[in-house]
């Protein structure tokens, strides 16, 4: 019983600090890079929706003379606006879109690191692994050199098989160096994506990875160029409105009459000729 038990404390001494794959996923959701490219995304489909945004307030204002009007050549006539650009096309469906991309992209990018992660926690897993069968043998060629030695000295062994064993000895030395370097490299790409200092379990890797039969229907890449396209196509709508915009204001001419304001609007013609140039080209 005392036994089983110092074998159990010392299995947790050499797991502690050790992190397995699912926490490493899991920390991936919160992690600096997750945030960055989501700002990135969020900040992209702003762009987009300002396609079918309106403007804010836009003053309007013209100066000129009236000495073609009136006798006077220093008087002046001026006109003062604001105005309001209002959308009347249907772009609650291109909004729709883009938000349910951007909602799908980040879900994507978000499994895009995950994949990476999992790639590098299986990698160091494998490198520390191959380092530990390495350093086994590199402590039973030690003791092997040492054994040559005594014998060289008594005379059983020539120098060059010492040399040998001391040549096999060294490169060991230099591939487990090469190991733990490319270890502490895949580590440092683990620990940059989840904001964690602990190194992998190691003892939970699945031994095989069960495919999707549907693709299409479980696809989120399929999912987003769906929307995509469905974005496209509202955005495309939109712009072959033939009113798809007004321009409502409110202002002041002095030339009309100096005690009245004006109110006015603008109805932008879309199916001329020009339009049509437009969407041939």
């Amino acid at each position: 019983m005392k036994i089983l038990l110092l074998f159990l404390l010392s299995l947790a001494g050499l797991n502690a600090g050790s992190m397995p794959l699912a926490s490493y996923l899991t920390a991936v959701e919160s992690s600096n890079t997750v945030n960055a490219l989501n700002a990135q995304i969020a900040a992209q489909a702003a762009l987009q929706r300002s396609q079918v945004q309106s403007e804010g307030f836009l003053l309007n204002g013209e100066l000129g003379y009236t000495d073609e009007k009136k006798s006077d050549r220093d008087a002046l006539e001026y006109h003062i606006s604001v105005e309001k650009r209002l959308f009347v096309g249907n772009s609650g469906a291109y909004t729709d879109a883009i938000r349910l991309s951007s909602k799908t992209q980040q879900t994507l990018q978000l499994n895009r690191l995950r994949n990476v992660v999992y790639e590098h926690y299986v990698n160091a897993c494998a490198l520390q692994e191959k380092a530990g069968l390495l350093k086994d043998a590199q402590e039973r060629n030690v003791e092997l050199t040492k054994l040559i030695d005594e014998g060289v000295q008594g005379g059983e062994f020539d120098r060059s098989a010492l040399l040998r064993s001391e040549l096999i000895v060294d490169e060991l030395r230099l591939r487990i160096r090469d190991l733990e370097s490319r270890y502490y490299e895949a580590l440092q790409t683990l620990q940059l994506y989840t904001l964690t200092d602990e190194e992998p379990l190691c003892q939970d890797l699945p031994f095989s990875v069960d495919l999707q039969n549907d693709l299409e229907a479980d696809s989120l890449l399929y999912r987003y160029l769906e929307s995509e396209i469905a974005a496209s196509s509202a955005l495309k709508a939109f712009h072959g409105t033939p009113i798809k915009e007004v321009s409502v204001g409110v202002g002041y001419d002095n030339e009309m009459d100096l005690t009245r304001g004006i109110v006015f609007m603008q109805i932008p013609l879309t199916q001329g000729s020009r339009r049509e140039s437009e969407r041939e080209a």
